[in-house]
């Protein structure tokens, strides 16, 4: 059976405290697949959580459009209905500022309605973004209607900042010389927020260089430690990938979506036989994204799934993703995992069969 989603007309969200409640309870896991069927519209609202905030602001999708740089409202039309994707995380802060969000409902939004990681102050791009919020959501007359134009015109300004930065940080991780992690971000944070005009921003960013070079580092060490510790287990295609490109970007600077996190958390809980929810969200927290998440239909599937093979009794060496995902399929929701969970399991499969 395929669970699909319709458009709501009258939205209600699903209750977390009734979906946490329910996957806990081993013995009743009819009664929650069940419930996931009837209330399958109430998870991942991203769409009808943009249309309540621009009927709330009366913004129209050419407001919406020329805000986000683009002069076609079909632009704004798609990023409405569709999440962006985490190269476009601009485009959820931007959406944030035009809506006149602070940077709290700002993160609440890039972490729990578009999975992303939230602002980090470590990022010099993401501090730009911060000052941005700020100063919009505290003035009553300066509002900035054009995000996307302000943040390219700020980040020019700080371009040799910016350059010399990356540089470094790409030197240290070559080089393995790690610098001091032991600077507070939420300092850092604070420091951004004090920042009344653009001036003292810019003058901030250029006098603490040393404040963002240790940006992503604790990521980059979890992840390569892992990747050498094992090395012979990371034979598939996925995990070749994984290698040769998600890792040397956050090299770069790129954070890898969430999706890719958490198959890399499903990936380290098995091989060391450990709790792999706790695994998961160590990795999701030390990239600075909310914990797994029973309103992202996928994430409570995977949490019930990995719970009730917790309990159940099995071979030591059954792969639990291998029987999670078995789970949901059985269930009838394997089409409302994300691609990539699902060609991840396809390639455990023919492991298996080879």
């Amino acid at each position: 059976m395929r669970y699909s989603k319709n458009k709501k007309t009258d939205y209600k969200p699903v209750d977390t405290f009734v979906v946490d409640e329910m996957k806990e309870k081993v013995d009743d896991y009819e009664a929650f697949y069940r419930y996931i069927g009837e209330n399958i519209d109430s998870f991942d609202d991203w769409e009808e959580f943009v249309e309540y905030q621009m009927r709330k602001k009366g913004l129209h999708l050419n407001e919406v459009a020329f805000a986000l740089g683009k002069a076609s409202s079909n632009f704004a039309t798609y990023y409405i209905h569709k999440i962006p994707s985490n190269r476009q995380r601009s485009v959820v802060i931007a959406l944030a500022i035009i809506f006149e969000m602070s940077v709290d409902e700002t993160n609440e939004m890039l972490t729990k309605k578009a999975r992303m990681r939230e602002l980090y102050d470590k990022d010099i791009e993401d501090a730009i973004w911060k000052f941005l919020i700020n100063k919009n959501y505290n003035s009553d007359y300066d509002k900035i209607y054009y995000p996307i134009e302000a943040f390219k015109l700020l980040k020019s300004r700080l371009e040799a900042e910016i350059a010399t930065n990356r540089a470094e940080l790409i030197n240290q991780y070559a080089s393995g010389e790690y610098c001091d992690t032991d600077v507070d971000t939420d300092l850092i944070g604070d420091d951004i927020l004090d920042c009344e005009t653009q001036e003292e921003f810019e003058a901030y960013i250029h006098d603490n260089l040393d404040l963002f070079r240790s940006c992503n580092q604790k990521l980059i060490e979890e992840i390569d430690h892992y990747s050498g510790e094992y090395q012979k287990e990371l034979g598939s295609k996925f995990w070749d990938l994984a290698r040769k490109h998600y890792i040397p970007n956050i090299k770069k600077g790129k954070v890898p979506d969430r999706d890719f996190l958490i198959l890399f958390g499903l990936f380290v809980g098995n091989t060391m036989d450990s709790n792999v929810i706790l695994e998961i969200n160590s990795l999701l927290e030390i990239a600075h994204m909310a914990p797994l998440y029973s309103k992202c239909l996928a994430e409570c599937l995977l949490m019930c799934a990995f719970n009730r093979f917790k309990y159940d009794e099995h071979d030591e060496d059954d792969n639990l993703f291998d029987c999670a995902i078995k789970e949901i399929e059985t269930a009838g929701f394997i089409e409302n995992l994300p691609e990539k969970y699902v060609k991840y399991f396809n390639e455990l499969r023919e492991q298996e069969g080879a």
